[in-house]
């Protein structure tokens, strides 16, 4: 094992997030009910709305090559180990408040590596990889060769044998509410 950065390319983030929030407004669009949605999806939805076609198609034209240019590290390796979500979970109504870009700039820093494994739809996982000081779980994120989820659950299944969670309970006096 040795630390090698991935090469995502100059505009990986933003065709994830092209495809997000586009995503987000044709989902929208095709609900029976899209005025039930909460405020800030609806503002998603219309930033979304603001993505040309064109554009869009683009960014999915651009999906295979940020792949080929993501797999070259597997010349050097059979999996990638990144962190995981950065920082504890937000509180019980922490973005309540929030408008849609805040939220969405808030979730990208502590999931930063997340979306661009969903868009080039290789396998990932995050696995449970201990506890903060508060008690709260932390994870670490597995990406694995296209095709080879197997590789991955092997691995997710060794590092639970050698860090088991689940039989774990924060302390009684632990609060129920993580602070910022």
């Amino acid at each position: 094992m040795r630390e090698q950065e991935v090469d995502y390319g100059p505009s990986a983030f933003l065709n994830v997030t092209t495809r997000y929030l586009r995503g987000i407004h044709d989902d929208a669009a095709g609900m029976a009910h899209p005025d039930r949605l909460e405020r800030r999806t609806k503002a998603m939805a219309r930033y979304g709305g603001l993505i040309p076609d064109g554009q869009l198609a683009k960014a999915r034209a651009a999906e295979a090559p940020l792949a080929a240019r993501i797999n070259a590290i597997y010349e050097q390796f059979d999996v990638i180990l990144m962190p995981g979500p950065s920082g504890s979970p937000f509180r019980v109504g922490e973005m309540q408040d929030r408008g849609a870009l805040w939220a969405l700039n808030a979730s990208v820093l502590r999931v930063p590596w997340y979306g661009v494994w969903n868009a080039i739809g290789q396998p990932a996982a995050s696995v449970p990889s201990g506890f903060d000081e508060l008690g709260a779980p932390t994870a670490v994120q597995l990406g694995g060769r296209p095709g080879d989820e197997v590789t991955l659950l092997r691995l997710a299944a060794q590092i639970e044998a050698a860090r088991p969670w689940a039989p774990h309970r924060p302390p009684p006096a632990a609060p129920a509410v993580v602070p910022a």
